[in-house]
Formats: structure tokens, C-alpha cells, sequence
């Protein structure tokens, strides 16, 4: 079966669009620098954690700012489960204040668990609100 030339048209076709290497013209650029998202080819590619680096530098920062986002992922997954626990907990000490206000009269953990957990329930429901700059 003869090569479908029909790809190399295409090819042709959007080849002005496709990067190129910053240090080699003329060579197609396999990703970008993480951290100056300068597009490098398969010879100046230096692979860092999770990326690509243009220099040695570069993919020492590269790591660097790959931890951090990778935190920052982790902080976004704990916010979002804070979103379903902060309104349990709330809930489950406003029934261990009740509890104890009920099972004895006028104790002051029942009443502090109460406000506890009042004041938690109302924290997440109403949120403090942003300055504006």
C-alpha cells in the first residue's frame, strides 16, 4: 500500500504555526521551558521534574516551582474537603452541646460546645469577606 500523502499535505499545510528550537532555527521544538516557556528541541531539552528545561538553572527552579504547585494542589484538595468536614463537625457539636445541656442542667461544656460549635457552623456558612483593593 503506497504512503498516504494526505498527512504530509497537512503537515506542509500548518508547518509555519509549529515552534521552532530558540538555540537551533529550523528544528522543531519538542515542549517549552517551564520556567521561560522558550521552546527547545530534543538536543537542548533538559528534563527537570514533571518538565522541561531550556539550562541547567532553569531545571533547578523548574523542580522547585513543580513542588509548589504540587502543594498548592494538595492545599486545593484539603479546601475542598474542608468544605463537607467543617459543617459535620459543626453539626456534631451542636449535638454534643445539646447532649450535655440536656443530660445535665446548665453544664458549662454543654454550653461551650454549643457555642463552638455554632460559631464553626456559622464561620463556613458565612464566609469573611475580601477587602477590595
Amino acid at each position: 500500500m503506497p504512503f498516504d500523502l494526505t498527512i504530509d499535505r497537512h503537515y506542509l499545510q500548518y508547518q509555519e504555526f509549529l515552534m521552532e528550537c530558540f538555540a537551533h532555527q529550523g528544528k522543531h521544538a519538542v515542549g517549552l521551558c517551564k520556567v521561560c516557556a522558550r521552546g527547545v528541541c530534543r538536543d537542548c531539552a533538559i528534563k527537570a521534574e514533571h518538565s522541561l528545561a531550556c539550562s541547567q538553572e532553569h531545571a533547578a527552579f523548574a523542580e522547585k516551582l513543580t513542588e509548589v504547585q504540587f502543594a498548592s494542589l494538595g492545599n486545593a484538595q484539603l479546601y475542598r474537603a474542608q468544605r463537607y468536614v467543617q459543617p459535620l463537625a459543626s453539626l456534631a457539636l451542636i449535638a454534643l452541646g445539646l447532649g450535655y445541656l440536656y443530660a445535665y442542667d446548665d453544664d458549662l461544656f454543654g454550653w461551650l460546645f454549643l457555642g463552638f460549635g455554632l460559631l464553626m457552623g456559622l464561620t463556613h456558612f458565612f464566609p469573611r469577606r475580601k477587602k477590595k483593593s
